[in-house]
């Protein structure tokens, strides 16, 4: 699926986004999404990428506003407008209407822009629309290519 989805990448015609799912953690979903990124920078010569794992991502957002500091609006464009933006973890934040609002910000920049996000998540769709709420959903998954990446645990060494 990750090779479908970097095959059909069309740079500022699409806004097709690849979302890996699963229940399993430590299966390689970070890894994968990473690997897509690499082959549509060599490929496609995209000018940026960004990579945000979601709950520190909104933690350095909040942090940014309460000491005042013009970076959260920087954070959130960045965002925005990145060629090919990498949420990492979505879903694994805790959720607020705060949450929901930021994410609601980053999906209809990037879906009216037509700009490509990889998401990795553990939560199933429904759980995504509850936490996220069902328009930011809808965006994310919208025009998607999906594929689950489940099995053992690869961080765990056992002997």
């Amino acid at each position: 699926k990750c090779e479908k989805y970097a095959a059909a990448f069309k740079r500022g015609t699409t806004c097709s986004n690849l979302v890996l799912s699963g229940q399993s953690y430590g299966v390689g979903k970070t890894h994968l999404a990473i690997s897509v990124v690499a082959d549509l920078l060599a490929r496609h010569r995209l000018r940026t990428a960004m990579f945000a794992y979601v709950p520190e991502f909104l933690e350095r957002i909040r942090r940014s506003y309460s000491r005042d500091e013009p970076d959260h609006e920087r954070l959130v464009e960045n965002a925005c407008t990145t060629d090919l933006l990498v949420l990492d973890d979505l879903a694994a934040q805790r959720t607020t209407d705060w949450v929901r609002e930021q994410m609601n910000l980053i999906s209809n920049a990037r879906s009216s822009n037509k700009l490509p996000t990889i998401i990795t998540t553990n939560a199933s769709f429904d759980e995504l629309a509850d936490t996220l709420g069902p328009r930011t959903t809808s965006r994310f998954f919208g025009n998607m290519f999906g594929a689950v990446v489940d099995g053992a645990d690869r961080r765990v060494v056992t002997t």
